[in-house]
């Protein structure tokens, strides 16, 4: 569940004694040949890829009716990260890809113009579990 505050599901979750617990923020990354990427690495590109979704909610709310539909998230990163090193695109660029976990698609067909239908609710992330 993300954003705790002033979240009705959250709040029934407490009413009804749903455990829950707090995600741990330590993140581990394989590359795609399997070998462990460096945490710093990992933290410093999770960030930008952080900052560049909240520009890309800006962006959205800013000007999303003159957005062409067809530009997608991805595009939005790929035109963000132009002046970047590559090993730092590639790996920002696989990092992005796990946005498509909060979305329930793939992140290349979420449309920027319409990103800001996804902006998360304030508060904490937490993990549900309950034994029913």
């Amino acid at each position: 569940m993300h954003g705790t505050e002033d979240n009705p599901v959250a709040d029934l979750a407490i009413a009804a004694g749903i455990d829950m617990r707090t995600i741990p923020e330590e993140t581990m990354v394989f590359s795609p040949s399997g070998s462990v990427v460096d945490s710093e690495k990992v933290d410093a590109g999770l960030n930008l890829v952080w900052q560049l979704i909240s520009n890309a909610f800006r962006e959205s709310n800013q000007r999303g009716a003159t957005i062409d539909s067809k530009t997608s998230l991805k595009d939005y990163f790929q035109e963000q990260l132009i002046n970047h090193a590559q090993s730092e695109r590639d790996l920002v660029l696989m990092l992005a890809e796990q946005w498509g976990g909060f979305i329930g698609d793939e992140w290349h067909k979420q449309s920027l113009r319409w990103f800001w239908l996804e902006e998360c609710l304030d508060g904490g992330k937490v993990l549900t579990w309950s034994p029913y």
